[in-house]
C-alpha cells in the first residue's frame, strides 16, 4: 500500500489530508475499493493538526 501511495507522490501526511478521495482510491486500485479514503484523509488532517512536525 506504501508503494502504491508513494507511486501517487503521497509521501507525508500533509500531502495525504489534501488528497482527492477518488484520486486516492484509484492510486490505490482494489484497495481502494475496500477502505474508506474520506476517512484517511480525516485522519491525516486531525494528525497534522495535532502535530505539526508531520506534515
Amino acid at each position: 500500500m506504501q508503494q502504491r501511495l508513494n507511486n501517487a507522490n503521497i509521501y507525508r501526511f500533509k500531502q495525504l489530508a489534501v488528497a482527492d478521495p477518488e484520486a486516492l482510491r484509484e492510486a490505490l486500485g482494489d484497495i481502494g475499493r475496500r477502505v474508506k479514503c474520506e476517512d484517511w484523509i480525516a485522519q491525516a488532517m486531525a494528525i497534522i493538526k495535532n502535530d505539526e512536525r508531520l506534515d
